[in-house]
């Protein structure tokens, strides 16, 4: 295209996090930014996108300084969708406080505000009780509570319900789970790696060759660790086992530097 407006911009970032190809989303928001001298900036859709992206990565912080700040700045504020999104996000990096403060500074509240904010304390106070279930192996009670929630379970419950069936090496319960993450659709190759480790720790052998195999067939892909800073206002993704990131060269030399820098500064303690 010789001329993007805003709205091709944001059907490509939406397809990106709906994918969740969130690095590539804020690639894009980068370049959006980049071309804001031929008229195009980012509107309330474009915040729409990215603090879901924001939610995904865990990224509290970008999200709050950056498109938080934006919203502000730009008059977005009053509109419900965004300031429902924006409780999502801080709900889902732990910050009920913040997501509280969204939540009394708007105007208008739809039914997905009142619904959000009643079971964001709701599922916080069951997510520290099935933790502390399945620290001291209480994996039967931890499934019932969830299961007896007037909530829908989030994903970080249920993986954290799967961590602790790794630890007690609970199968049954662990491939229910995952049958969760599988009706979620957000099932990834992690999830499965925990099931395998609790295969070979029963000594299943036979199930540890068919995951294997449903993996190896489904193409499924580990979520890389991610980090990001702001510098200048532009947006810089730093991705685990990323070799096309364009100034990689540079980023390792600085690496090197920092890890000699460091190694002087040991030798002489």
């Amino acid at each position: 295209m010789p001329e993007r407006d805003i709205v091709a911009w944001n059907v490509l970032t939406s397809c990106c996090v709906r994918n969740n190809r969130t690095r590539d989303a804020f690639v894009l928001f980068n370049t959006m930014m980049q071309s804001r001298s031929n008229g195009c900036e980012p509107d309330h859709v474009t915040c729409l996108h990215l603090l879901q992206a924001c939610a995904h990565l865990n990224a509290l912080e970008f999200g709050e300084k950056k498109f938080h700040k934006y919203i502000d700045e730009h008059g977005y504020g009053d509109a419900v969708n965004l300031s429902n999104s924006l409780m999502t996000m801080y709900s889902q990096t732990g910050r009920l406080d913040k997501a509280c403060e969204v939540f009394k500074g708007m105007r208008n509240k739809n039914v997905v505000s009142w619904s959000s904010m009643i079971s964001m304390p709701i599922i916080h106070h069951y997510g520290c009780m099935v933790d502390l279930l399945g620290h001291a192996g209480l994996l039967d009670q931890a499934y019932q509570l969830i299961m007896s929630m007037g909530v829908k379970p989030d994903l970080t419950m249920w993986r954290t319900t799967l961590g602790a069936y790794r630890i007690h090496g609970h199968v049954t319960l662990a491939e229910q789970v995952i049958e969760h993450l599988v009706e979620l659709k957000a099932q990834e190759k992690g999830d499965y790696a925990l099931l395998l480790s609790i295969y070979h720790s029963a000594g299943n052998l036979e199930k540890v060759m068919k995951l294997r195999k449903y993996i190896k067939k489904k193409a499924l892909q580990t979520t890389p660790g991610c980090s990001m800073i702001v510098l200048n206002g532009v947006v810089h993704v730093f991705v685990m086992d990323d070799f096309l990131h364009p100034q990689k060269d540079e980023v390792h030399a600085m690496v090197d530097e920092i890890n000699q820098q460091l190694n002087c500064w040991m030798t002489m303690l």
